[in-house]
Parts: structure tokens; sequence; C-alpha cells
């Protein structure tokens, strides 16, 4: 069998036990990535010839990319090949990726510019930290404003074949989860007008809200910003108060905490706090004294 019908094979069997947004970026992955390798039959495949491809696909695309084609790759080999002598390759470094966590002022600016069918969705995921998909399929019936509850249970995710669908479940367990909502979300759903079972029935995918955040950006002259960052933003507003990090990985579905340090940044807004208690805090530790010397008496 050759690699590309091992591959599309490993994706078929696998396809109603991911979620279609998995199965897009698999099947993505398995058209566009490696091509020397294509139509080579899998035993044909040694740790040099994998080496050969993966040096082709450096000079054309990033390096996560390319770390996301292996991983598929070696899922493929492992399944299929499984007594194969262990794949020695390397890949390219990672860079560290270029994070930006927007200010306060950022994110009023951002909203303030945005249109009206946008601005709404976008605080209320800096309120919330939902994700996009999350936002989109935020159903009414997930809301209990009495209670101050919002039950994270569906997502708007797109096929293989770009259709859209609004599915009854979440990209992790954890992600499945009970946000608390604050009193400003609340009073921006209690402003919402409620004749779509929708929340947000304007926003028809998450990539218009992503192209709102792009536009919106240069529109107020930021260098970055991704819708995604309302995410950063709300974990690192909640952090700088000393909420602490198991409640707020509960709050945001991460699987671990390392997740939610990760969104984690020092903004400049707090720096000048930051030094000023550490300065308060060191100055406590006094300058080292001088001995005295014991008065010794002489008899």
């Amino acid at each position: 069998m050759p690699f590309t019908g091992s591959t599309a094979q490993f994706i078929a069997d696998r396809r109603h036990i991911w979620s279609p947004a998995t199965t897009r970026s698999y099947a993505q992955s398995a058209r566009s990535r490696f091509p020397t390798l294509q139509d080579l039959p899998l035993d044909a495949l040694t740790s040099h010839v994998i080496q050969e491809a993966i040096g082709l696909e450096a000079q054309k695309t990033t390096a996560s990319t390319i770390h996301n084609g292996w991983a598929l790759l070696h899922q493929v080999l492992d399944t299929y090949l499984p007594d194969a002598p262990r794949w020695r390759v390397r890949l390219p470094k990672r860079k560290p990726p270029d994070l930006f966590t927007p200010s306060d002022e950022d994110m009023q600016r951002l909203v303030d510019a945005m249109p009206d069918t946008f601005s709404e969705p976008t605080r209320f995921a800096a309120l919330t930290g939902l994700r996009r998909e999350e936002v989109c399929a935020l159903h009414w019936d997930a809301v209990d404003l009495e209670n101050r509850k919002l039950y994270v249970r569906r997502v708007l995710v797109q096929d293989e074949n770009n259709n859209w669908h609004d599915l009854e479940r979440t990209k992790t367990n954890k992600s499945r989860r009970v946000v608390d909502l604050p009193s400003a979300a609340i009073e921006l759903l209690q402003a919402l007008p409620c004749a779509d079972e929708r929340v947000f029935p304007l926003i028809k995918t998450p990539n218009s809200l992503s192209r709102a955040a792009v536009r919106t950006r240069k529109k107020v002259g930021l260098s970055q910003f991704r819708f995604h960052d309302t995410r950063r933003y709300r974990v690192t507003a909640d952090l700088e108060l000393g909420i602490p990090v198991k409640y707020l990985q509960e709050q945001v579905g991460h699987t671990i905490a390392t997740q939610t340090h990760h969104y984690e940044s020092v903004r400049e807004s707090a720096r000048a706090g930051y030094i000023s208690m550490r300065d308060n805090k060191l100055r406590g530790l006094r300058k080292k004294q001088p001995k005295t010397q014991p008065n010794v008496s002489k008899t």
C-alpha cells in the first residue's frame, strides 16, 4: 500500500472518533505535507528517506507545520509498520511563539472600534474566557442568569469539506465546564435579544470573529491581536488579581494547569505595581551590621 493510501485509511478509521476539526486538520496535513513520500510504498520508507522529505519541507514551511505533519506521519508508521526500527529523524527547531496579551486599554479600544455585530461577542469572550467556537455555539438554554452560570456544552466546528457543524461536544473533556459569570457578562447578556436559540446568531462562523479581530487590530494601530488573545487577556487579568490557578484552569477549560500558565504574561500596566511591591518587600533586608567587640574588663 502506498504511503498516501495508508494515511487516508488511518484517518478514515478514526473519523467517527475524532472531532470534525481534528479530522480536517489531519486531512489537510495528509494532502500537503511531505509530497515526495506520497507515492512511495509504505515499506520503502526509511529514516533517511523521511529525513530528506523533512529537509525539503523545511525550505518552504514553518517548523511548527513540519512538527504537525510529522505527528501524523509517525502515527501512521507506528500503526502499519509496528515492527520497524526506531525512526531516527531530526525536526527543525520551533521558534518561541510571539505571544500578545492586550492591556485593558487595548481591549477597550478594540471593542469600541468593532462593528456592533462583533463587539459584543468579543467583549463576552474577554469577560468569560470562552473560545471562539464556544462563543459561536452558545445557546440560551446554556445560560443561567439567576445563578450566574454558563454551561459550555457545544462547539461550532469545520469539517474536512469546509462545512460547519454545531455539535453537542467540546474540544476536550475539561472543556465541558461551568463558567461563573461576572457581573459585566450578565449585564451584556441581559441587553441582548432572545429571538434566536443562539446567543450570538449574527456570527455565522468562528472565522468571521478572527477576521474581524485582524481588521480591527489594523484599524486601531495594534501590531498584534488575534481573537484567541481574549483568553490570554482573561487569564492574565485574573492571575494579576491573585485568583488561584486551579480555579482559573477550570473556568477556561484547560486540561492541566501548565496550559493556564502558558497564557499568563506580565502586562506593562501591572509591571510598575510589581516593582513597587518588590521594593517594599526587599527594603526589610538590611545591610550587614558590623560586629561589635565585646567589652573585656582588665583585672
